[in-house]
């Protein structure tokens, strides 16, 4: 599914991650502690964390969920990487 959002970039001493609309130019910020790799997927904003957690974020509500990253999950979480951004 095509997304409307994009990621600006991501600041590691902020720990915030920038977007943008494509269509509206709204622009978003969120704060993630220890973001490493971010990417969109479904209009979602996924961020794999340096502290062991993936975040799922709702760009449009500012919604968020985290949960705790295994081993396998931080594995698949990295080959599924194409057209993310990372630190």
């Amino acid at each position: 599914m095509n997304t409307h959002w994009t990621i600006e970039s991501i600041h590691r001493q902020e720990q915030t991650v920038h977007l943008i609309h494509r269509e509206t130019a709204i622009r978003r910020e969120f704060s993630i502690p220890g973001a490493l790799h971010a990417w969109m997927k479904d209009d979602l904003l996924w961020v794999e964390t340096s502290h062991g957690y993936l975040w799922c974020v709702t760009p449009l509500t500012g919604h968020r969920r985290r949960q705790r990253l295994s081993l396998a999950d931080h594995q698949d979480s990295l080959g599924s990487l194409s057209g993310s951004a990372v630190l």
